[in-house]
């Protein structure tokens, strides 16, 4: 997922996965139904490795 499509819609990171697991699960892709605490923790998960991945790849450039 990139920044561009939680910014386009006025969505944190972790709003942007939540809303987009919600729309998975609605849409019958997945399976059983996941609770708000579940998406929560994931979305949480998901937004800090992104969070830490930016900030590796922000570290490398800033190597000479």
């Amino acid at each position: 997922m990139r920044w561009n499509a939680a910014k386009a819609s006025n969505r944190s990171m972790n709003a942007e996965v939540v809303a987009r697991l919600e729309e998975s699960f609605a849409a019958g892709k997945g399976g059983a139904p996941v609770d708000d605490r579940t998406l929560d923790l994931f979305a949480d998960t998901v937004a800090g490795k992104v969070v830490q991945a930016l900030d590796e790849r922000e570290k490398k450039r800033k190597r000479p």
